[in-house]
């Protein structure tokens, strides 16, 4: 199973690439539920999609730096990604693969053979907060 790190402003951190797929494929959704859009956050939505289903072993790429250059963004991901977690918890203690599966993510030809535990993805997605939020070490060496 390949990794990426996910990186802004200097810092970051190492992510599996099947959850890091899927943390992306949820949180473009809940961009896409917000209610006021601008381009930026549909260039965004669109982007995390590509990289949860792509197939993008080892180079899943959230370009943070790029589509987050402001605290005005940043604060709307780091809302964004604070109800991702709240929907993700909603769903029980683990994913069936058949519904990873379903997705799409990991790109064609992926297929999954294990449930994932939400708990993984909500660990995943409270780094992703620390990150946005600066409050992540330069190099955090744990793969989630």
């Amino acid at each position: 199973m390949g990794a990426s790190y996910v990186k802004y402003n200097g810092h970051g951190f190492w992510a599996r690439d099947a959850h890091l797929e899927k943390w992306l494929l949820f949180l473009a959704e809940e961009i896409a539920r917000q209610n006021e859009r601008e381009a930026w956050a549909g260039e965004l939505e669109q982007h995390f999609k590509r990289h949860a289903t792509g197939g993008y072993n080892g180079f899943v790429n959230p370009k943070l730096d790029e589509f987050v250059p402001d605290d005005q963004r940043r604060l709307r991901v780091v809302g964004a990604s604070t109800s991702t977690i709240q929907r993700l918890l909603a769903l029980g203690m683990e994913i069936p693969p058949s519904v990873s599966n379903a997705w799409g993510v990991g790109g064609e030809g992926a297929y999954f053979t294990r449930p994932i535990e939400t708990a993984v993805l909500e660990r995943l997605g409270l780094r992703f907060v620390d990150l946005l939020n600066g409050i992540l070490p330069p190099s955090a060496s744990e793969v989630l």
